[in-house]
């Protein structure tokens, strides 16, 4: 029972700090930099956010329903199934993103920023669900913080005391770190929880069940 409890205190603490990161962050950057980087980090942090739901198109909410219901056995059919997915929709929604250049939303130049960093979000997030589906909420916690938190706990620090770090670059490049940082973490962890991984036949038929129902809740969530 004190397990369990302590166990419970440690998921709340580690989610706690990883979405009050976020505040902390957009309250120190507005200190630290220049209001017209200010609003291009703004911009890049809510453009990089809702990008990550269109091109994942909420295929996980089949997959994880899927991994939810099968024994660990049927693990690695299910993943292997969800990352082939992952690459067709990739190949469909990652141009589209273009628009938001095309149109001026966001300038050329951090186009590079952008998709380095959407893809990287959007695996790190997908790792983060499929540990929750496979009920390691205490490791999942611990991604979701490297994902969101512990970047920001380091790349504040650093910018108040040594001014040249003050910058969008540096930003970035700790966000690229911290979502890199959760991958890695992730990976091992997946790979450590799967009985057997061994390649699957694809079975086009489960695919495109997945894009059906995914679809249907992506297109519900547009709708509102």
């Amino acid at each position: 029972m004190r397990k369990e409890f302590t166990t419970r205190i440690l998921n709340i603490l580690l989610r706690g700090l990883s979405m009050g990161s976020r505040f902390v962050l957009i309250f120190a950057v507005a200190k630290l930099l220049e209001p017209a980087e200010v609003g291009l980090f703004g911009l890049m942090l809510a453009t990089v956010s809702f990008s990550v739901l269109i091109v994942g198109a909420d295929y996980y909410t089949y997959a994880q329903r899927e991994l939810l219901a099968s024994p660990p056995e049927h693990w690695s059919f299910v993943i292997q199934h969800q990352i082939k997915a992952q690459f067709i929709l990739y190949g469909i929604l990652l141009p589209a993103q273009l628009l938001i250049f095309v149109f001026g939303l966001m300038d050329w130049q951090y186009a590079m920023w952008f998709f380095v960093l959407l893809l990287t979000e959007h695996i790190a997030q997908e790792m983060n669900r499929l540990l929750v589906a496979m009920h390691k909420q205490i490791l999942a916690s611990w991604v979701l913080f490297v994902r969101l938190g512990s970047w920001v706990i380091v790349v504040i620090p650093l910018m108040y005391i040594y001014p040249r770090y003050q910058s969008l670059e540096v930003l970035y490049v700790a966000w690229l770190i911290g979502s890199l940082s959760a991958i890695v973490l992730g990976f091992i962890v997946i790979k450590h929880s799967l009985p057997n991984w061994q390649p699957v036949k694809t079975d086009y038929a489960w695919l495109k069940k997945g894009f059906k129902v995914g679809g249907l809740f992506f297109a519900g969530y547009c709708v509102l």
